[in-house]
């Protein structure tokens, strides 16, 4: 079976989204069943905070990618069409440097901390500070391909927003 890669790509974060919302959800589970039954396990509470930290910074990826990020266009609507495309492709490269100028102090960061551990999985905390520049270089990659499909738009209007 061949994978397509495409197709991988275009889903990547709402698999990972998929993957870290079930991480959560077990790991409440589990440690709401534990405390019922009287034995709590100690790494329940920490997994589930992971899991959302991951889930959060891949979710703004596939946000992004889907064009149902939070951004203000109150007034961008009173604009036209090509007007509004341009306003787009400004914002995103605006927000794109911004993120640019920011990742290499979040990686840093991340393996700054690298020898910490999480108190009760004792696991590197680097795994969770990693999931920052991790998710704004998806957020990058999502963001170009937002700016080249506004500039194919530009060029040939007749496809709508």
């Amino acid at each position: 079976m061949r994978v397509n890669l495409r197709f991988v790509f275009d889903n990547f974060e709402r698999w990972l989204t998929n993957v870290f919302i079930l991480l959560m959800v077990f790991s409440v589970l589990m440690q709401l069943f534990s405390r019922i039954f009287g034995n709590p396990v100690s790494w329940g509470e920490e997994v589930a905070r992971y899991a959302y930290i991951w889930f959060a910074f891949m979710a703004a990826a596939f946000l992004v990618r889907t064009r149902q990020h939070i951004r203000v266009a109150y007034f961008l609507n009173f604009l036209p069409d090509r007007y509004q495309r341009i306003t787009d492709i400004v914002q995103n490269i605006i927000i794109i440097l911004c993120i640019i100028y920011i990742l290499p102090s979040a990686f840093d960061h991340a393996i700054e901390v690298y020898g910490r551990r999480s108190p009760a999985l004792e696991m590197p905390m680097f795994y969770v500070y990693i999931s920052f520049p991790v998710g704004m270089v998806l957020l990058i990659l999502r963001m170009i391909g937002l700016v080249i499909e506004d500039i194919k738009l530009l060029k040939h209007p007749q496809s709508n927003r």
